[in-house]
């Protein structure tokens, strides 16, 4: 018998997101580094963006962290910068603006993957 490789994809895709609800996880993202692009999930999209519409869809520039405190801006892009080239964990905690104006402290997880000589490509 052959199995479609989406067999069961909607399914696993359930279980993680019931992992990372579980887990206190809001949102996800994935950053390609060689193309400038990211992708975040609703939450992630919510929270950086202010718009759950660019869910799921490539985007980059200021509309990827459009929410993202003005104050901490700056140091938060380079401080992501400096963490893609290093590889490995990156952590980061700031503030971002919330619709009504009101300001939250996010702790921004994941990991800095490099290719075989050592270049950026992705974070997740």
């Amino acid at each position: 018998m052959r199995v479609n490789a989406i067999d069961g994809f909607h399914e696993d895709l359930e279980h993680l997101r019931a992992a990372l609800d579980a887990s206190c996880i809001v949102g996800t993202w994935d950053w390609d580094h060689v193309r400038g692009i990211v992708v975040y999930d609703a939450g992630a999209a919510w929270l950086l963006t202010g718009d759950r519409d660019l869910a799921d869809r490539e985007i980059s520039g200021a509309a990827a962290a459009a929410a993202v405190h003005p104050a901490d801006q700056e140091w938060l892009a380079e401080h992501m910068k400096r963490a893609a080239k290093a590889g490995g964990l990156v952590l980061a905690e700031y503030r971002i603006l919330a619709d009504d104006g009101s300001v939250r402290w996010l702790l921004n997880r994941g990991r800095s993957h490099l290719d075989d000589v050592g270049r950026p490509i992705r974070l997740t």
